[in-house]
């Protein structure tokens, strides 16, 4: 990896191993694995370079057996090897191993979990207390390439998480609703005097029987038709056997949360300042949440462990990303994921097919609606 941002990396971990060393006083001799040329002539210039670093202190572990092993008994910060000669380094020190931090600079070198370099920092990998891969391209040929480069950073200890549990509740729509979901399924419309309800292709189709499965459909005007409460009606019962737990919901559209929010006036949408904060303080009963608003990088596995899809997304990244909200490190209870689900209806076909990675979004439905509308035109 080259330019000016791999650049401010490098700067960044000699600044990191200055304050660990100066400051915190959290690790005592450090070593540096490097390429040749760059453990010869980068690494001692970028050191020398920067003020801050002025009070580091390094040994060149390079050249014959005598001059490395002259390096290893000066007293230095940092010791600064080229990988061809990390074997005879393990094997030099053994069970004495004195470095309590590694800095391994092009990461990608150990991929191999064959190679000899790999096998020798295994061997000692349970006395480094703190470890630093440096790369570009981590995966270059696929993902495999990340194996032995991970186990040298977490040494194979893998992340243990609390079970989840994914819970179905399918409701019935009303007679006259599920007949008027078979005609917008049949005919891409229904007509109203103030506004139809109108699918001009099979994409704004999936959309329109997604909302009508949600309860309320955006009509040709922006005007909002409500049909039932079913699933409304369902998160009631589950929020009351929720028991005071807080409950983490998730909607589709904005309909959905304007009609959540009337019936539950508690209830907070995750937009609101601070309402992360809160959420993880035990402060909110209820937290909306759209999975594109709460799909990636959100914290909330202090505040609960109960979720509930009221609608999904057909997005499966989205859907994914939003489940693991509550199902990350520090959770501490079992997550339950519920999800409130139309019998017969398309949010359950999603559900079982999509976001269940059978295949793509847009080939699955348009593929099942042509079949529907096939069906009932025969």
């Amino acid at each position: 990896m080259t330019g000016p941002g791999f650049f401010w990396i490098w700067v960044w971990e000699k600044t990191a191993i200055e304050r660990l060393l100066r400051d915190s006083f959290d690790v005592t001799k450090v070593l540096v694995i490097v390429p040749l040329k760059p453990a010869a002539e980068t690494w001692p210039a970028e050191i020398q370079k920067w003020e801050h670093l002025q009070g580091l202190t390094y040994s060149l572990v390079l050249g014959s057996e005598k001059d490395r092993t002259a390096a290893l008994e000066k007293e230095a910060d940092i010791y600064i090897v080229n990988r061809e000669n990390v074997v005879w380094l393990v094997n030099f020190y053994k069970k004495k191993w004195p470095f309590d931090m590694m800095v391994i600079d092009e990461l990608l070198s150990f991929k191999s979990p064959k190679a000899q370099r790999f096998r020798a920092l295994k061997r000692v990998r349970a006395m480094i207390k703190r470890i630093v891969g440096l790369t570009g391209t981590p995966a270059p040929n696929g993902l495999l390439d990340l194996w032995a480069q991970l186990y040298l950073i977490d040494g194979g200890e893998y992340l243990k998480l609390p079970e989840r549990l994914f819970i179905r509740h399918e409701v019935e729509l009303p007679a006259e609703v599920k007949e008027q979901y078979k005609q917008l399924e049949r005919d891409m419309l229904l007509p109203f005097a103030d506004g139809d309800i109108d699918a001009g292709s099979a994409g704004i189709l999936v959309n329109k029987l997604l909302q009508l499965c949600g309860g309320c459909v955006y009509d040709e005007n922006g005007g909002v038709k409500e049909f039932h409460s079913v699933k409304l009606d369902k998160l009631e019962q589950l929020i009351e056997e929720a028991n005071g737990r807080p409950v983490l919901v998730f909607y589709a559209y904005r309909h959905e949360r304007e009609r959540i929010m009337a019936k539950f006036p508690e209830a907070v949408d995750i937009k609101e300042e601070n309402a992360v904060t809160r959420w993880n303080a035990g402060e909110i009963p209820i937290l909306l949440a759209h999975p594109a608003s709460a799909g990636h990088g959100l914290n909330l596995q202090q505040g609960g462990h109960i979720a509930v899809w009221y609608n999904w997304t057909h997005n499966l990244e989205l859907y994914q990303q939003a489940n693991k909200r509550l199902h990350r490190p520090g959770q501490k209870e079992t997550v339950l994921i519920h999800h409130i689900g139309i019998k017969g209806g398309l949010d359950m076909q999603v559900l079982d097919n999509v976001l269940a990675e059978k295949t793509s979004v847009q080939e699955y439905l348009i593929q099942a609606l042509r079949a529907k509308i096939k069906e009932a035109a025969t």
